[in-house]
């Protein structure tokens, strides 16, 4: 079957008629060339007009292919699902021959589980899908793409309807435009007696002791009791016996505040018969508001008292902890204006909670401040990470000063350990981050043919190379290390021989490798090159007291560990040992470099400190105070919508003994906290948010103090997901100060919204809020959605199916395997086109074009022409043929003989001749007189210069004719 695509660009061959007539008047060429290049031009016309009209040849077979797409999303009950796999396993085992079948699965995603082919089993689910949710649409456009050529195609959708994410309506329409038949099978079920809790309301602004209401709405099928829990912060302020009526069910307790800060409320309501405990959940949070509140991070609480005492002395509400008591999530750290980390280490703090502090400065406005030790900045293993990014400061010193190198060594003995060499490489690459490309790094294990190298001692560099070694270590074999003395004195040999400040050592291991020679580890003590040790899952007390041991004698740490997901941490914080090189301990006093509001009253200077982190300030930051080598002491700078301050000294006695006793200690820490404090949100705009799907509606109404619309406000708004990932999205006003925007939700928790403005009058300033998903809409459905199945079905024109109809009845149009014919249209007008220019062009005869024409026929016939095969060694005429050729080889060697003898007769005449002339030339010249009849004439008398010439022309004579008559 042939389709034409663009069958318009046919028309362009009206106008051959009219091409042809003007033609007929062109009187260049002869009637017959101008006949030939005449059809060639028409010839070349009609295959470029083809070409365009995309001419295809449709190769239709009568097979057909079904696919099976099957709702798993959580809204079919578990025995329609059940259904729906026997259901689909009947009609596989009923395949006609000839015939394909498919298989899919979708939820909130689709995923093919076998493609169309003619022996397909299905026993159970084996493709993992997203079920909180149902896309439709993208169930049908997966198989419409999934399809072979050349087959009739038919698409059994068994679902329930339901949908929270595309257009199923849309997709409907295009499988029936493509020709392909879109068939559905209701999935059917109806909950009675269903209760599901919809909603959570609080006030979007909550003061301290200040009396508000929370609203807890549920929706009931069936009238009936149940019970309901009002919680907050997990526990239960309220439980009530409530009775339920048909329809929305709306209750309210009564609640107020003593401390600010951030509330999580949920409301659970139980009913009898009810049969999803899923949907009877629903959670919101309140921010709480009051006096600005400081979270300072102390790993040792002893020390830091000092900050704290004074932090509350200057009015700021300050609480300490221990890092492992960060909160984990955005949720309960937007109850503090501001964050200290004081001499923290950023093993103490998990990767998630970093991101969470980094979103926290950027996305919530929340200040951030780092103070420093022995284990903050660089030597805390800041280098990096998201808090780092947070920071006005960067652990890469770019200074053209010199700072001292170390040099770790890895010796990795994980053979023993579940999933070791996973562990091995994943503890080598988070140390491998920390270290500078000035440090050196080494990788031992003990393999095949013993202990080895895995990358040698070596300055990290831009560390591709070490971290490529690293992630291909799973390919290698990690064998049982008999004894550390090997491994130990290969690093020991080596790190003697590099020239760094700080050399250390780091054994993950079981324990059981034999005790390393008492020598040896004198020999690393004396070389001042400390050894830790990470003993897990050890055999035996003995094998962790060795390696306790070892690490103890040598001045390093040891760790026993008891979970393999601690490693990561321990190797983090060891690499930052061999970073303790940017500590500078000398006394020094801290210069001004620049105004700022935080040394604001304080002209007569800074006291002595003893010591800080070696940074690098940034170039958008400001560096406030700076050391007596010029490193930055104090640097700020904004970072989104908050601030963050780095002082690279310490709060302590450590380093700022001189500073705990100096009377502006309290001013200078107040005035640089303060600075950080998020700014104050504005309290007159009202946040309305609205789920609906995987999307959420937000609607901000602004209005002033007196209750007057504010318009023409530019909103940067952005969504934190519960995994602290920041999205953007964008808002308009609609109404007189009404603004709305829309963003994708598609995980179940909290979602924290910041959104900052800009007005035309120079005003600024941001607004937060927040909400929380309990559960997805899939939960919140009942029965099956009768009225999108009716649309589809009636979009495609077929009834829905039942479980009774057959699927494979071969009442459709197949599509075809398509095969485009514009290519060789077009490669034709290309060749048509040269013999026009040849014919119009290079002049011949018709007989000689003729001629051309039977020897190119004759050279294209030449193989499939019959010969006759010869009946003897040689035909008749080859035999005659033969016996020539022997007598012409008989013949040449007389007439070889006969042209010799002929050249020297030849050769005698010629001497003969030449003597002749030789003795005439004596002879006087004589006069001139008439010559007789029978005589030669006399010669002038110039002519004898050309005597010699004439002798040899009748010599030349003579010869020949002497030849002749022999021949005779």
């Amino acid at each position: 079957m042939i389709r034409i695509l663009h069958p318009w660009f046919l028309l362009y061959l009206i106008s051959i008629p009219i091409l042809w007539r003007m033609a007929q008047k062109v009187r260049v060429l002869g009637k017959g060339r101008k006949t030939l290049a005449l059809l060639l031009r028409f010839a070349v016309l009609i295959a470029l007009v083809l070409a365009l009209a995309e001419v295809e040849f449709l190769e239709k077979g009568e097979g057909l292919a079904v696919f099976f797409a099957i709702d798993r999303s959580s809204s079919v009950p578990q025995d329609e699902q059940q259904f729906s796999l026997a259901y689909v396993q009947e009609r596989l085992d009923a395949i006609p021959e000839g015939d394909q079948a498919g298989i899919l699965f979708f939820g909130k995603d689709a995923a093919i589980q076998e493609n169309p082919g003619e022996n397909v089993k299905l026993q159970e689910y084996q493709t993992n899908i997203n079920a909180e949710g149902s896309d439709l649409e993208a169930a049908v456009s997966l198989a419409m793409a999934a399809f072979p050529d050349g087959k009739q195609k038919r698409i059994v959708l068994l679902t329930d309807g339901n949908q929270t994410q595309g257009d199923i309506e849309s997709a409907a329409r295009r499988s029936k435009a493509s020709g392909v038949d879109l068939r559905l099978l209701p999935l059917e079920y109806s909950y009675t007696q269903e209760v599901l809790v919809e909603d959570i309301v609080l006030p979007a602004n909550i003061r301290e002791k200040e009396p508000f209401t929370i609203k807890a709405t549920a929706l009931a099928q069936e009238a009936g009791t149940g019970s309901l829990r009002i919680m907050e912060n997990g526990e239960v302020i309220a439980q009530r016996e409530v009775d339920l009526s048909p329809g929305k069910n709306v209750y309210q307790i009564s609640r107020s505040i003593e401390k600010a800060g951030v509330y999580n409320y949920e409301a659970v309501l139980e009913a009898i018969n009810d049969r999803r405990s899923s949907n009877n959940r629903a959670q919101n949070f309140a921010i709480v508001k009051g006096m600005p509140r400081v979270l300072l991070l102390e790993s040792e609480s002893e020390d830091g008292r000092f900050l704290a005492a004074s932090l509350l002395a200057e009015g700021i509400q300050t609480e300490m902890r221990t890092p492992d008591q960060l909160p984990s999530n955005l949720r309960e750290l937007q109850a503090y204006d501001s964050v200290i980390l004081s001499n923290v280490h950023s093993s103490e703090l998990a990767h998630s909670q970093q991101k969470m502090l980094e979103a926290a400065v950027s996305d919530l406005g929340i200040g951030l401040v780092m103070i420093g030790g022995p284990e903050s900045f660089d030597a805390g293993g800041y280098r990096g990470t998201p808090v780092e990014r947070a920071l006005p400061v960067t652990m890469d010193v770019k200074q053209k000063r010199v700072i001292p190198s170390g040099a770790l060594v890895m010796i990795m003995h994980s053979c023993e350990i579940p999933q070791g060499n996973y562990w091995a490489q994943a503890t080598a690459e988070e140390a491998l981050n920390l270290l500078s490309r000035n440090d050196y790094v080494g990788f031992l294990y003990y393999g095949m043919g013993g202990e080895k190298w895995l990358f040698p001692l070596e300055k990290a560099g831009d560390k591709r190379s070490q971290r490529d070694a690293i992630r291909n270590l799973r390919n290698t074999s990690i064998g049982d290390m008999p004894s550390f003395d090997a491994t130990l004195k290969m690093a020991y040999d080596d790190l003697i021989k590099v020239s760094a400040n700080l050399k250390h050592i780091v054994i993950m291991s079981d324990g059981d490798p034999q005790r390393p020679d008492p020598v040896l580890l004198q020999n690393i003590k004396n070389a001042k090159i400390s050894v830790s040790t990470v003993c897990i899952a050890p055999h035996n007390p003995s094998n962790s007291e060795m390696m306790s041991d070892l690490a103890q004698f040598t001045g390093g740490n040891f760790y026993l560990i008891r979970n393999n997901k601690d490693l990561p941490k321990i190797f983090i914080k060891e690499a930052s040992v061999v970073r303790r090189n940017t500590l500078v301990e000398e006394p020094f006093t801290p210069a001004v470099s620049q105004p700022s509001e935080i040394i604001r009253g304080f002209d007569g200077g800074f006291p002595q400190l003893g010591g800080y982190d070696v940074v690098g300030p940034r170039p958008e930051a400001e560096t406030v105070l700076v050391s007596h080598k010029n490193d930055p002491v104090l640097a700020q700078w904004r970072y989104g919508l908050g601030k963050s301050v780095a002082f690279t000294s310490d709060a302590k006695p450590r380093w700022g003994e001189n500073w705990l006793n100096w009377e502006g200690y309290a001013k200078f820490w107040s005035q640089l906290v303060r600075w950080t404090l998020r700014s104050g949100e504005e309290e007159n705009f009202q946040i309305q948010t609205t789920y609906d799907g995987d999307r959420v509606k937000v609607v901000v109404d602004a209005l002033t103090p007196e209750g007057e619309f504010i318009n023409n406000l530019s909103f940067s708004a952005a969504s934190i997901d519960p995994s602290h990932q920041s999205k953007e999205f964008s808002m308009r006003q609609t109404e007189p100060g009404r603004y709305e925007g829309v963003f994708s939700a598609d995980a179940q928790g909290s979602y924290i919204l910041s959104m900052s403005y800009k007005g035309s009058n120079g005003e600024e300033g941001n607004v937060v809020s927040g909400m929380a998903i309990p559960y997805s809409p899939e939960h919140s459905t009942t029965r099956q959605n009768d009225a999108i199945l009716k649309r589809i079905s009636e979009i495609g024109g077929k009834p829905l199916l039942t479980a009774q109809d057959s699927v494979f009845t071969h009442d459709l149009e197949a599509t075809g395997d398509i095969q485009p014919l514009w290519p060789f249209f077009l490669g034709a007008a290309l060749i048509l086109f040269f013999c026009d220019v040849a014919v119009r062009r290079v002049f011949f005869e018709l007989p000689q074009l003729q001629r051309f024409m039977a020897r190119v026929w004759d050279w294209l016939m030449f193989p499939f022409r019959r010969r006759t095969a010869p009946i003897g060694p040689a035909t008749e005429e080859i035999g005659k043929l033969m016996q020539a050729k022997a007598r012409a080889s008989e013949v040449e060697p007389a007439r070889a003989e006969l042209k010799d003898d002929f050249l020297r007769r030849l050769e005698a005449v010629k001497e003969e001749e030449l003597a002749k002339i030789d003795e005439s030339a004596v002879k006087p010249n004589l006069s001139w007189q008439e010559a007789k009849k029978d005589e030669e004439p006399q010669k002038f008398a110039d002519e004898e210069k050309d005597a010699y010439t004439s002798a040899l022309f009748r010599a030349k004579q003579r010869a020949k004719d002497s030849l002749d008559e022999r021949r005779k």
